[in-house]
């Protein structure tokens, strides 16, 4: 609990300040970087960033195709059409543009975390709450450094890019408020949802938890959303 904490303050401060900047500023993440990097090395932080969005694009359309496989039994050989429709959908809406991304996340924001509380509220019940938890035994734990990288490293790209929504706040400091609530309090949740569910289950793979649970159904929906 201590290290989820840690982690995701230190996180979210980063992205805060970034977003505190973007605010009073009204600048993107890459027309920030030309101040710290000029305009060479600004090149270069655009194609990192823009790189690991493709993983995270991979992640989840993958995602996607293994929980048609777990539901619905689709074959794996139509994997490919799957993940190659999910990519074109999740990005569809920035093609319309800011106000379509608003209201797909006044739907999704919602939905992920009802969906969670019911996750937690369930695994809960199969294992007795907290105390049947502490009766679960641990594998082999993780050194501290490399337990908060890895809870760090879950969103650092994308806060390193919420400069792109921060910059159009009222002011640096709502950017900054704003920021630090989805990257402190948004992750956390999220994050602690996830290792509470994978202890109770000895599962990290979340499609494998929420089969168990019997939500694949609105874990596809809210995954479409």
């Amino acid at each position: 609990m201590g290290l989820i904490v840690v982690g995701n303050l230190i996180l979210g401060l980063y992205a805060a300040l970034l977003g505190y900047i973007a605010g009073e500023t009204g600048l993107a993440t890459v027309l920030m970087a030309r101040f710290s990097f000029g305009n060479v090395g600004s090149r270069w932080v655009d194609f990192i960033l823009g790189f690991t969005q493709i993983g995270w694009y991979a992640w989840g359309s993958a995602l996607m195709a293994q929980l048609f496989n777990s539901l619905a039994g689709v074959p794996e050989a139509w994997n490919w059409l799957i993940i190659l429709f999910f990519t074109y959908a999740f990005c569809s809406t920035a093609y319309f543009g800011y106000k379509a991304m608003d209201w797909l996340s006044r739907l999704a924001v919602p939905a992920m975390v009802l969906l969670m509380l019911i996750s937690l509220t369930i695994a809960s019940q199969d294992i007795g709450g907290f105390a049947g938890l502490q009766n679960v035994s641990l594998g082999d734990p993780l050194p501290v450094s490399a337990a908060i990288t890895i809870i760090v490293g879950t969103f650092v790209s994308g806060g390193t890019q919420a400069t792109n929504w921060s910059r159009f706040a009222y002011s640096g400091k709502l950017g900054f408020i704003a920021t630090l609530m989805a990257f402190f309090l948004g992750n956390g949740f999220l994050i602690f949802s996830g290792a509470f569910c994978a202890k109770v289950y000895g599962e990290p793979d979340i499609v494998q938890v929420m089969a168990q649970q019997r939500l694949l159904v609105v874990a596809v929906w809210c995954c479409c959303s």
